[in-house]
């Protein structure tokens, strides 16, 4: 199978299968209009290495069909921190599925909290 070079913000360097590059609309994109050659590196400049890396592993999963609703419900990090940047590079990435699954687990934390200041310390406001 085909794989790609994608180098993240942090100079990490990730092989990824052409097929779950695919599911990313921006590479997408960039793989059929500019004709990508298996040889090079594609710069993700705006994406760590560990954020994409999170992303990565939803995306591995999903290829897999391993993903089931108790894996969702158990992927995405508590820390807001940590979840705004998964959720800003999925929105770069084009993702559409990830940021289903994103937003629905923020719509469940929402959802949890019983009072305006449980919202507040959820958001670290």
């Amino acid at each position: 199978m085909t794989r790609l070079k994608l180098q993240t913000l942090d100079k990490q360097v990730f092989e990824v299968n052409k097929s779950v590059a695919r599911k990313f609309d921006v590479l997408k994109t960039m793989i059929e209009d500019l004709a990508i050659e298996d040889t090079s590196t594609i710069p993700l400049t705006t994406i760590e290495g560990p954020i994409f890396e999170y992303i990565l592993r939803w995306a591995e999963k999903e290829d897999n069909a391993s993903l089931t609703q108790e894996v969702k419900d158990e992927f995405f990090p508590e820390d807001m921190d940590i979840l705004y940047k998964i959720l800003m590079s999925a929105n770069f990435l084009m993702y559409d599925s990830f940021l289903n699954g994103i937003c629905e687990h923020l719509a469940k934390l929402i959802n949890n909290c019983k009072t305006v200041d449980e919202l507040k310390l959820l958001f670290k406001l």
